[in-house]
Order: C-alpha cells, then structure tokens, then sequence
C-alpha cells in the first residue's frame, strides 16, 4: 500500500498507534497497522450535516464531545439547530462506541506518536474535531495520513500537525468517491471485523 510505504519510518516502533476515523478510514487504518506492525484503534467523530444537504458538513463532534464548525456554514443556520444537530451525533457516536469499544473510552494515547487516518479529506471537519481532541491528551506527535484531500485542505493540514502525509494532493477535487474505483459504505460490521483481527495480528506480535 502506497500510504503505508510513505509511513514507513515508524515501522515496529513502540508507542505507535494508528487511530482510524470510522467507517471508511478503518480499511485503510488497517492496511497500515499491519504494514507497520502497529496496533489499530477507532477515534469516532461524526460531520454536522447542513439542513437540506446533510453530505455537507458544517462542522463535526467527537467522541469526547469537542465540536469543530465551519464559521462560515454555521452562521447561516441557527444556534437551535446546530445544538440539536450536535445532540443527534452524540446518539450517533455513542452506539458506534458501544459497538467498536464496548463504549469504553480510547485509552492510551499520551506520549504516543499517533496515526490519524481517514479514507480522504474533504472540508476535513470530521478529523479537525478528532485533532481538536487528542491535543488534549498531549501525545508525543500527531501524523495524519489520507490516501486524498484537496490541496487547500492539505495546506491547512500541515499547519495543524506534525506532519500530514498525502499521497494526491489535487486542486481541482470534487468528491472524494471519485478517487475509488469501488467507494461503496463500509459496514459496521467490516469495521469491527478489521478490529478484530488487527487485535489479533498485534497480539502475535507479542505485546
């Protein structure tokens, strides 16, 4: 895998953890763990979605409850909805962390060198909230890779992290299932499946 290869320097290093925004980011956060021989875990966060057009995301929430908006959409909508949206994907991210870790709290995560990943970056609000969030638990450094983003998203990217690693960084993106040749939705259950046996791979490894 092309992206796992541009990570290689932290192959089998210890106080590595690869952290997979669901669902999508899973498949490709599993490809690296297991060319890195690093463990793999989910960070949830889930996009706001704009009234009439919930595929455009005005902001997002994470797990721990950090929003991320985007001023310019926000401020076309009310204060009430974007409360009430917000409450929505907290339901949201609640069954998906009851599902992916029995709704336990991702642990671990200081002084470690993080891997955040996704399947690609559009506004990039969903792994903003997710950055917004583990700064707060002071890991050693914090590394996004993305298979795709839009050159204006990567640039702001670089200036987030402590290093963001894209293979194609295009300025004329126009929708992220472009760039897959098969971008049908990933399932709960590949998710949790691909956790599975990443558990299971890391575990042979003997940690």
């Amino acid at each position: 895998m092309m992206l796992a290869d541009k990570l290689h320097k932290f192959k089998g290093l210890k106080d590595v953890l690869v952290l997979a925004l669901p669902r999508g980011g899973v498949v490709v956060g599993y490809a690296i763990a297991h060319h890195l021989r690093v463990p793999l875990d989910v960070f949830v966060t889930h996009k706001l979605g704009f009234p009439g057009q919930p595929e455009l995301a005005m902001g997002a929430v994470s797990e721990t409850g950090a929003v991320v908006l985007n001023p310019t959409l926000a401020a076309q909508v009310s204060k009430k909805y974007v409360d009430r949206e917000v409450e929505n994907q907290k339901e949201e991210i609640a069954r998906r962390t009851k599902l992916y870790r029995e709704g336990k709290r991702v642990q671990g995560l200081r002084g470690k060198t993080i891997i955040l990943v996704d399947d690609g970056l559009a506004t990039g609000a969903t792994a903003k909230a997710a950055i917004e969030t583990l700064k707060h638990e002071k890991p050693k450094e914090l590394i996004v890779a993305v298979p795709v983003a839009p050159e204006d998203t990567a640039l702001e990217f670089e200036r987030l992290v402590n290093e963001f690693v894209c293979l194609e960084r295009d300025p004329f993106f126009y929708a992220l299932g472009a760039y897959y040749e098969d971008f049908s939705q990933v399932s709960d259950e590949e998710v949790t499946d691909l956790l599975r046996k990443a558990s299971r791979e890391w575990e042979r490894e003997g940690a």
